[in-house]
C-alpha cells in the first residue's frame, strides 16, 4: 500500500510538472504506468477523499439528461437540462477520463437519454477511452456539448487543453465546461464545496 502511494506521488509531481505531448511519449513507451498511477489514484480516493468528483458527475447527468425543461427546486434554485443538439442528442467529451469512469457509469441510461461520450487520455485501457494528448483532439470545431476536466488540468500547458475544448465546443453559447481539481491546484480558497463551477 505504501509502495502504492509513493509511486503515485512520484507519477502525478511528474505529470502536474510535464507538457503534455512528454507524457504522451513517457506513457506510449510505458504503458504500464498508467495502471500503476490509477491503481494509486484509486487508493488515494478510497482512503482520504470524502467524495470522488466523477459519482457527483455521474449524478448530475443522470438527473439533468431526464430534463426535457428548466426546474426549480422549494429554494427557487434552477436546474437546466443538458444542452443538447436539434438532434436531441448531448455530446460529451471527457479529457483526460481515465479509464472512462463517467461513460462507465452512465452507460446503463445512455441510449435512453441520448448521450454520446468522447473519452480521451494518454492511455487506452479499455474500449470506451481513446488514445490522445488533450491539447491536441481528433475533433471537429464545435463537435461537442459539454468538456468535461475530472482531475485532468494536469500538465505545465494546462491552458493548452481549456483552449482546446473551448474548440470542440459548440459556438452557440449554450455548451458547458465542467471542472473539478484539487483545491490546492488553485492556492488559499475557501472550504466550501462549489459543484460544476469554473474557479
Amino acid at each position: 500500500s505504501r509502495l502504492t502511494s509513493a509511486r503515485f506521488r512520484h507519477l502525478n509531481q511528474t505529470l502536474y510538472t510535464s507538457s503534455s505531448s512528454d507524457a504522451f511519449q513517457l506513457f506510449s513507451s510505458s504503458p504500464e504506468l498508467f495502471g500503476e498511477y490509477h491503481a494509486g489514484f484509486a487508493q488515494q480516493v478510497k482512503d482520504s477523499w470524502p467524495q470522488n468528483p466523477v459519482d457527483v458527475y455521474i449524478r448530475e447527468i443522470k438527473d439533468r439528461g431526464k430534463l426535457h425543461e428548466p426546474t426549480t427546486d422549494g429554494r427557487g434554485a434552477a436546474t437546466l437540462p443538458l444542452p443538447r443538439r436539434k438532434t436531441g442528442r448531448c455530446t460529451i467529451a471527457d479529457l483526460g477520463c481515465g479509464d472512462a469512469p463517467l461513460a462507465r457509469g452512465c452507460k446503463s441510461q445512455a441510449k435512453a437519454l441520448q448521450l454520446k461520450f468522447h473519452n480521451y487520455d494518454l492511455h487506452a485501457p479499455n474500449s470506451f477511452v481513446a488514445k490522445a494528448d488533450i491539447a491536441n483532439l481528433p475533433l471537429r470545431d464545435g463537435e461537442v456539448d459539454m468538456a468535461i476536466f475530472c482531475l485532468s488540468l494536469m500538465g505545465t500547458n494546462w491552458i493548452d487543453f481549456i483552449e482546446e475544448a473551448w474548440r470542440v465546443l459548440r459556438g452557440d453559447g449554450k455548451g458547458e465546461v465542467w471542472v473539478a481539481e484539487v483545491k490546492s491546484r488553485f492556492g488559499r480558497v475557501k472550504p466550501t464545496v462549489v459543484e460544476n463551477s469554473v474557479g
